[in-house]
C-alpha cells in the first residue's frame, strides 16, 4: 500500500468555510494591531503610548481571552495532541478536512462504506458525490448525543428525528446503532472496506468497532472524525481505538491528519 493517493483536487468551498470561520478569531485583535500601527510587544507593553480608550479596548480584549475557560482548554489539549501527532503520525501526512476524506476514498478497497454519525450529512453527502458508484450507508438515530461528549450536553446535534438530503448512492439507516447495526449486518453479508466513524463519544465509538471487526477487510481505512484535540479526546474516540487494537492486537498505520482544528481527524489502515 503506498502512504498517500494522489493529490487530492482542491476543495476551494471548503477552504473558504475554513478561512472564514478561523478568521471570525482573529479579527478583533488583527484590527487593533493596524489601529496602533505597532508590533505585538509593543501592545503589551503598559507604558507604550497609546489613547485611554483605545487602551481600555486592548485590555478588554486580553482580560476576555484569558478568561476564557474554554480556550484556555482547547489549548491545552490541541497542546497534547500536536505532541501525539509529533511522536507518532508523519507530519507530512496533513490534508484540509475534505482533502482528507477524498484521500481516505481513495485508498479505500471494495466492500461496504459506513457512516456513523451522520448528523446534518455535510460529509456523509461530500463523500457519496466524490465517489457516485460507489454506495454508502449511513447511521444515525437523528435526536442528537445520547449523552454528553466533551463540551457538547447530551441531544446535542439533535435535528428532531429529521433525515437530512443524501444523493441516491446513501442510505440513511435511523436509530441507535445497538438497534440497527447488527440487523443491517445480518442483511448485508459484504465486508467492509471503509468507515467513517464520527460518534464522538467511547462507548459508541467502541460498539461500532467491535460489531464490525469480523467483517472488516485486511487493509479497511477508517477515518476517525474526533481522535484529537477536542477538550476531554484522550477518553473518547481516541481511548475507543487504542483498547479495540490492543484487544484485538491488529496492526494499524496512519495515513493522514488534518491540520485544522476544532477536531482533528485521522486516517488509520488495518490489518487484522
Amino acid at each position: 500500500f503506498t502512504k498517500r493517493p494522489p493529490p487530492p483536487p482542491d476543495f476551494e468551498n471548503e477552504r473558504a468555510e475554513l478561512k472564514a470561520a478561523i478568521q471570525n478569531l482573529t479579527d478583533s485583535l488583527a484590527e487593533v494591531k493596524i489601529l496602533f500601527k505597532t508590533e505585538w510587544k509593543d501592545l503589551l507593553d503598559p507604558f507604550a503610548p497609546m489613547d485611554y480608550s483605545l487602551r481600555r479596548n486592548v485590555e478588554k480584549i486580553l482580560w476576555d481571552n484569558s478568561q476564557n475557560l474554554h480556550l484556555a482548554l482547547r489549548w491545552t489539549e490541541t497542546l497534547k495532541a500536536a505532541d501525539y501527532v509529533r511522536k507518532y503520525i508523519p507530519l507530512d501526512l496533513h490534508f484540509d478536512p475534505a482533502a482528507l476524506r477524498w484521500s481516505a476514498l481513495e485508498m479505500a478497497g471494495d466492500g461496504l462504506h459506513l457512516e456513523f454519525g451522520v448528523a446534518d450529512g455535510h460529509w456523509l453527502r461530500f463523500m457519496a458525490e466524490q465517489k457516485p458508484e460507489r454506495s454508502f450507508f449511513g447511521f444515525d438515530s437523528f435526536d442528537g448525543l445520547p449523552g454528553a461528549w466533551s463540551l457538547w450536553p447530551k441531544g446535542h446535534y439533535n435535528r428532531d428525528s429529521q433525515l437530512p438530503e443524501v444523493p441516491p448512492n446513501v442510505q440513511l439507516i435511523k436509530g441507535l446503532f445497538q438497534d440497527t447495526l447488527e440487523p443491517f449486518l445480518e442483511s448485508n453479508r459484504e465486508n467492509i472496506s471503509f468507515i467513517h466513524l464520527d460518534c464522538d463519544l467511547y462507548d459508541a465509538s467502541l460498539f461500532v468497532l467491535e460489531k464490525v471487526y469480523s467483517r472488516l477487510v485486511d487493509g479497511a481505512v477508517i477515518v476517525l472524525d474526533d481522535y484529537l484535540t477536542q477538550p476531554g479526546w484522550e477518553d473518547d474516540q481516541f481511548k475507543a481505538f487504542q483498547e479495540f487494537v490492543t484487544k484485538h492486537k491488529i496492526r494499524y498505520e496512519y495515513l493522514g491528519y488534518t491540520r485544522i482544528m476544532p477536531c482533528t481527524a485521522v486516517i488509520v489502515r488495518l490489518w487484522k
